[in-house]
C-alpha cells in the first residue's frame, strides 16, 4: 500500500507541475484560441493525474531517488565525524547500496532498522496513506450521497412540461445540438436557474416562472450542448480526481477552474450552433437566468446561471469570439503536443519498474556495468524448475526466484550461485547461500576470500556459525585482512574490537589518502582547497574501498590504484564517469 500511495503522491506532483504550466499559459491564449481548447485541454492534467504510468527514466522518479536517499545520507553522516568508510569492505559489505544488488537478503546489514536509510521516513509513509485513503473514501462517499440526496429531492416535487411550443422548442434545439436520446422536460419550484441533471436518464430542470420561447430555445440549446457533450461524465471525472488528491489544493483549483472552462466553452458552442446574430439574445437569456438565485451546483449537473463575476465573463467572451481557423489550428496543436510530452516525461513513481529499488529509499550506488544491477522486476509468473530459475533470474524478480529456488536440488543451488557469483548479482547469490549445503557455503566463502570479495563472503557469514565465523576471523587475522575482520567482528558481536579496529582502520586510511594529496578535515574530504562531494576508492572489479557522499561538496574525486592496489593518486571524476558509477544518480 506503501507503493500505491507513493505514486499517488507522485501523480499528484506531476498534475501539480500541469496545472501551473496551463495557468501561466490560459491569459496568452485567452482570446487567440477556442474556449474549447481551453476546456479539453484539462483532460491532459487529469489523465496525469489519475494513470499511474510513466517512462522508465522521468523527473519524478529522479526526484523520489534524491528524497528518499537524502534523509538517511544525511543522518547518516551526522552519527559520526568520523570518515565514513562503511562502505568500505565492512560493515555495510553487505548492502546493496554498496554491491548493486537490488534486493539483500533479510540478514544483511543494510535491513537493520539502525543502518537502513530511511526507515523512519518508511515508518511516517507506512500511517500516512491511511489518512490519505481515509479521506479519499470519505469525501468520495460525501459527493455521491450528496449527489443522490439532490436527486431525490428534484424527483420528489419535479413535475413534467406538458406546454407544447416549450416541448416545440426542445425538440428543435435537440436537432441543432445532434442530441438523439430522448432528453425529458420538468419544472421545480424551488429551481432557481434552468439545469440539465442525469448521466443515464438526463433531464432538464425548469424554474417555476414564465419564460419566453426566445429564451427557453437558448435555455434549451445549451442544456442540449452539456448532454452532446457529455459534461456530466466529464464533471464526474474530475470529481474522482479531487477525491482522489483531496489533500493538494492545485487540484481543487483545477476543479473550479474546469467547470468555468465548460460553461465557457458550452457558450462558444450555442453561439456558433444559433448563428452570430444570436449574442445579444443569448447574453440577455444568460441574464435573466442570473436574476435568480439557483441551487448549488453537484457534479452530475450543469446550470445555466452563474455568479456575477463569472457572468461578467461570459457577457465579455460573448461579445469577443475567440479566433478561429487555421490560425488558431496550429498553436492549438502544439499547444496540446507540449502539454502531452510535459505530462509524459515528469512522469511518476513506479514500484515495478527498473527504479523500483531506488525510489523506495536506497540509492543504487552500484556500478552500471554490473547485470546484476540493471535487472527489471518480474512480477509475471512463469513455469517451474530450471526453466522457471532461468525466467526469474533474467527477469530480476527475487521473489519467484527465491520460491522456485526452495524447490531445486543441491547441485541446481551450487550451479546458480557459480552464475550469480560471476555475474556480480548479490541479490541472487544470497538467496542460494540462505538455501545451500554447509560445504558449498564453505567453498564459496574461500573463493570469495581469495579474490576480496567482501560482498559475497559477508552474504556467506550470515549463515555461518559462531565456530566457522571464529576460524574465519583466526585467518583474517592473521592474514592482516582488515576488511574481513571488520565484518566477522560484527557478526560475532564483538563490538569492542570492532570499534577499536574501525579506529585504526580510518586513521591509517586517512593518512594512506594524504599520500594522494587527499585530506581530512571538518568531517569532509578536500582536494585541492575544495571540500569533496563524491570521494570514490574502488577496486579493480568495481567494488569500494571507501566511499562518501557530501552534499554540501563541489568536486568529485576517485583514488587512482596500480594492479597491486597500491593508491598512485587522485584525479578527479568526470560526468560519464559518475553516471557509469551510479547510473544517473548524480546527473547534472
Amino acid at each position: 500500500m506503501d507503493a500505491i500511495f507513493k505514486a499517488v503522491l507522485s501523480m499528484s506532483a506531476s498534475g501539480t507541475l500541469l496545472i501551473l504550466l496551463l495557468l501561466a499559459v490560459k491569459p496568452l491564449v485567452k482570446n487567440r484560441l477556442s474556449r474549447q481548447w481551453q476546456y479539453y485541454i484539462w483532460l491532459v492534467v487529469i489523465l496525469r493525474l489519475l494513470l499511474p504510468v510513466g517512462p522508465p527514466a522521468s523527473l519524478l522518479g529522479k526526484t523520489y531517488r534524491v528524497l528518499d536517499w537524502l534523509p538517511g545520507q544525511a543522518a547518516a553522516q551526522q552519527e559520526s565525524a568520523a570518515p565514513p568508510l562503511a562502505l568500505a569492505p565492512a560493515e555495510g559489505a553487505a548492502s546493496p547500496q554498496a554491491s548493486g544488488g537490488e534486493d539483500a537478503p533479510a540478514q544483511s546489514q543494510a535491513a537493520r532498522p539502525e543502518t537502513a536509510p530511511g526507515v523512519r521516513s518508511g515508518w511516517l509513509v507506512s500511517h500516512l496513506w491511511m489518512v490519505w485513503l481515509a479521506g479519499a473514501l470519505g469525501m468520495l462517499l460525501y459527493k455521491i450521497t450528496a449527489y443522490q440526496i439532490f436527486m431525490r429531492h428534484l424527483a420528489a416535487e419535479a413535475a413534467p412540461v406538458s406546454r407544447l411550443e416549450l416541448l416545440n422548442g426542445l425538440s428543435l434545439a435537440a436537432q441543432k445540438a445532434g442530441v438523439r436520446q430522448p432528453v425529458e422536460l420538468y419544472s421545480h419550484p424551488l429551481a432557481g436557474s434552468p439545469m440539465l441533471v442525469g448521466l443515464l436518464r438526463p433531464r432538464i430542470i425548469l424554474p417555476n416562472v414564465v419564460v419566453s420561447q426566445e429564451d427557453f430555445y437558448y435555455i434549451a440549446l445549451h442544456e442540449m450542448t452539456h448532454c452532446k457533450r457529455c459534461d456530466m461524465l466529464y464533471k464526474w471525472l474530475v470529481q474522482c480526481t479531487v477525491c482522489l488528491h483531496w489533500f493538494n489544493p492545485f487540484v481543487h483549483l483545477m476543479a473550479r477552474q474546469t467547470l468555468l472552462d465548460c460553461e465557457f466553452s458550452c457558450d462558444e458552442a450555442v453561439l456558433a450552433k444559433a448563428g452570430p446574430d444570436s449574442a445579444v439574445g443569448y447574453g440577455k437569456t444568460l441574464l435573466d437566468a442570473a436574476a435568480a438565485r439557483g441551487c448549488r451546483q453537484t457534479p452530475g449537473s450543469a446550470f445555466l446561471a452563474a455568479g456575477r463575476p463569472v457572468l461578467k465573463e461570459r457577457l465579455k467572451a460573448i461579445s469577443l469570439p475567440c479566433e478561429k481557423g487555421r490560425r488558431a489550428q496550429l498553436p492549438a496543436a502544439l499547444l496540446t503536443l507540449c502539454f502531452l510530452l510535459c505530462g509524459v516525461f515528469t512522469g511518476v513513481y513506479s514500484a515495478a519498474g527498473p527504479d523500483a529499488a531506488k525510489a523506495s529509499g536506497a540509492l543504487n550506488l552500484a556500478p552500471a556495468g554490473h547485470r546484476g544491477a540493471q535487472r527489471k522486476v518480474g512480477n509475471t509468473p512463469g513455469p517451474a524448475g530450471e526453466a522457471g530459475l532461468r525466467q526469474y533470474y533474467e527477469a530480476g524478480s527475487l521473489p519467484l526466484f527465491e520460491i522456485t529456488l526452495a524447490a531445486a536440488d543441491s547441485g541446481q543451488c551450487a550451479a546458480w550461485m557459480e552464475q550469480a557469483y560471476q555475474d556480480d548479482a548479490l541479490g541472487f547469490f544470497s538467496i542460494c547461500a540462505r538455501q545451500a549445503e554447509k560445504a558449498q557455503r564453505e567453498r564459496f566463502a574461500k573463493t570469495a576470500y581469495e579474490d576480496g570479495a567482501i560482498a559475497f563472503f559477508s552474504a556467506l557469514a550470515d549463515g555461518m556459525n559462531g565456530q566457522s565465523l571464529s576460524a574465519w576471523l583466526q585467518k583474517a587475522l592473521e592474514d592482516g585482512r582488515w576488511d574481513f575482520q571488520m565484518v566477522l567482528y560484527d557478526r560475532l558481536g564483538q563490538s569492542d574490537e570492532k570499534g577499536a579496529l574501525k579506529e585504526t582502520m580510518e586513521a591509517a586510511q586517512i593518512e594512506e589518502y594524504r599520500t594522494a594529496g587527499i585530506g581530512w578535515e571538518d568531517g569532509a574530504y578536500w582536494y585541492e582547497g575544495q571540500r569533496v562531494r563524491v570521494f570514490l576508492d574502488a577496486r579493480q572489479n568495481r567494488s569500494f574501498y571507501a566511499l562518501n557522499i557530501d552534499p554540501e561538496g563541489t568536486s568529485d574525486i576517485q583514488i587512482l590504484r596500480d594492479a597491486g592496489g597500491r593508491i598512485t593518486g587522485a584525479a578527479y571524476l568526470t560526468q560519464a564517469a559518475l553516471e557509469e558509477w551510479f547510473s544517473e544518480d548524480f546527473a547534472a
